[in-house]
């Protein structure tokens, strides 16, 4: 049986975020000094811009990388 357009496009849009986060976490900088995590580029499936701390040692972290329960609107 075949999927609908509206799957295939809500997996892609899954496949993209999980790639988008793994190379926001691959690319981002520890920064030793003040022991945050430093986005070094700009993420738009999360909304992170340049420069924003993502996670730090006292247990901050983005709202925008929480697991949020939000639909993917296709």
């Amino acid at each position: 049986m075949t999927r609908s357009r509206r799957k295939r496009r809500k997996d892609l849009l899954r496949l993209a975020r999980w790639l988008e986060r793994r190379r926001l976490l691959r690319e981002s900088f520890w920064d030793r000094h003040r022991a945050e995590l430093v986005a070094v580029h700009d993420y738009p499936f999360y909304g992170i811009t340049k420069g924003e701390v993502l996670f730090d040692r006292r247990g901050y972290v983005n709202p925008s990388l929480e697991r949020q329960s939000q639909k993917i609107h296709a």
